[in-house]
């Protein structure tokens, strides 16, 4: 089932980013709020899968399919609702701010991405596997760190290494996605979720007592 998913994604992107080959890029399927407003709620559907280059294109795909293989979740219903609650948590966060940048709107795959990356990161916290739990853990807190680093200086993490072929980044969009996927994994898997605060906590006390011990 995962790889018709797959398949399904790949497609709606490939038809979406057309324009790309001729340099330009579906600037009607853009998230735009006014548009929105105005009833062109088609974007709010479309607007992830669009993208402004081929290098856009390619960052942001070769992340999505990476991480979205990677999803640990069985059932094709969650992992759909992971994307969507990170499109979701993205797209609002973005729509808060976007009406005060000079932007033509906003597109593309990151916020969905690293709402992606969270819900990995907590699938390992709650591996019964220690270095599993740990790596979980620094994954989520570096992920967390990175979002609150560009959400507080409007900047893209490491922007400097990008050509300039990504339009206006709005980093926002990052933490948005982050927060989303994680109440969306929150509400779905609740007794999990407890679990990976429990686990967390359990370490930090087993740390701090050995800290204690030295």
């Amino acid at each position: 089932m995962k790889r018709l998913e797959i398949t399904i994604y790949a497609v709606v992107i490939l038809i979406m980013n057309i324009p790309v080959i001729a340099g330009g890029y579906a600037e009607s399927m853009v998230l735009l709020p006014e548009k929105v407003m105005a009833g062109q709620w088609y974007r709010i559907l479309t607007h992830p899968f669009v993208h402004l280059s081929w290098y856009h294109l390619l960052l942001d795909g070769a992340a999505f399919f990476i991480l979205y293989t990677q999803l640990g979740e069985r059932r094709s219903l969650k992992r759909t609702l992971y994307v969507a609650g990170a499109g979701l948590g993205s797209m609002l966060a973005v729509a808060a701010l976007l009406p005060r940048m000079s932007v033509a709107g906003y597109c593309g795959l990151s916020g969905i991405g690293h709402g992606l990356m969270a819900i990995c990161a907590f699938e390992l916290i709650g591996d019964s596997d220690k270095t599993s739990r740990r790596a979980g853990m620094i994954s989520l807190g570096l992920l967390t760190a990175k979002c609150l680093f560009e959400a507080a200086t409007g900047r893209m993490f490491l922007q400097f290494l990008h050509p300039d072929l990504l339009g206006t980044p709005i980093a926002i969009s990052h933490i948005g996605g982050l927060l989303g996927a994680s109440m969306v994994y929150a509400l779905l898997n609740q007794t999990k979720f407890k679990h990976v605060v429990v686990r967390f906590r359990l370490d930090k006390l087993y740390k701090n007592c050995l800290l204690h011990n030295a």
